[in-house]
């Protein structure tokens, strides 16, 4: 799989639901602890777009991941979670 492929928005939001199913919070309190709208996570989530290099850092820091592996898969994305994120996220993209 090439860079742009693991890169695409879709990805990114599987990722992102990963996430949210990990921690077990909803859409709303997700965007309530990095400060962005349901709309946009919504976006995120559904590969309709991708956040912005400011929210993607926001994102990273607030539930201490790594941005390498939020925007490309690569590598641990926290530890502790990985082997559990990387499941959801093959299980939500059909992987």
């Amino acid at each position: 799989m090439d860079d742009f492929s693991v890169y695409s928005p879709i990805r990114v939001g599987t990722r992102l639901r990963a996430i949210r199913e990990h921690f077990d919070i909803s859409q709303s309190e997700f965007c309530g602890r990095v400060g962005c709208t349901v709309g946009a996570l919504s976006n995120w989530e559904n590969g309709r777009q991708r956040p912005q290099p400011k929210m993607q850092k926001r994102i990273v820091d607030t539930f201490d991941l790594t941005l390498d592996w939020l925007m490309l898969g690569r590598g641990d994305a926290r530890v502790g979670i990985y082997r559990e994120l990387a499941v959801k996220e093959a299980k939500i993209s059909g992987v």
